[in-house]
This record gives C-alpha cells, structure tokens and sequence, in this order.
C-alpha cells in the first residue's frame, strides 16, 4: 500500500507506528517515508529511538509533539540528550520541514 503514494511527500506520525517501533524497524526505514517524533518520546525506548533515528537518517526525521497533549520543551530535551551532533538536530527540529514543505 505504501507503493501506492508519494513516499517521498508522506509524513507519518508517532515515529510511523505508535508503539509498533519494531514494525518500523523492519518495514520503513529503508523506505522514502518521513518519520516525525509526534507524541513518541516518552514512549519509545531511549535506545531504539536511537536506532530508528539513525538508520532512517536524520534528513528524514521530523520534531513534533502532538501538543497540547505533550510538552514542548520536554520533547526538546529528550531528543537533545540522544547525543545527536548540532547539524542534526537542527535538521530534525527545522531544517528538515523547511526543505520538505520548500520554504
């Protein structure tokens, strides 16, 4: 079903599949899909977080929070205590919106 879209234009929430993190290991990281961190932080492993955001590629990675029901700064800090140089994490909380959405 995935062949059908645009890959490349399809964003899909909550790290692509809420609380099905191993799913998404096994069938998209190697797809053209973005991936954004909606609602995900708190729930998905520090670890396979890790893992998914560096196999699928920081170029393909998207900040969200799904706020109200998250909070903001709290998502900014769990993704800055990843480890994620600086170039990355600007590419996750903006620069990767600002190339997909041709601003």
């Amino acid at each position: 079903m995935i062949n059908q879209v645009r890959p490349d234009k399809l964003i899909l929430a909550h790290m692509g599949g809420w609380k099905q993190w191993d799913l998404v290991e096994e069938l998209l990281l190697d797809t053209d899909v973005w991936l954004d961190t909606a609602f995900s932080l708190e729930y998905c492993k520090e670890d396979q977080l890790k893992r998914i955001i560096q196999k699928k590629g920081y170029e393909r990675i998207l900040f969200a929070t799904d706020s109200p029901w998250s909070n903001q700064s709290k998502y900014v800090e769990r993704i800055k205590k990843l480890g994620i140089d600086t170039e990355k994490l600007e590419k996750i909380f903006w620069k990767n919106a600002y190339l997909l959405l041709n601003i």
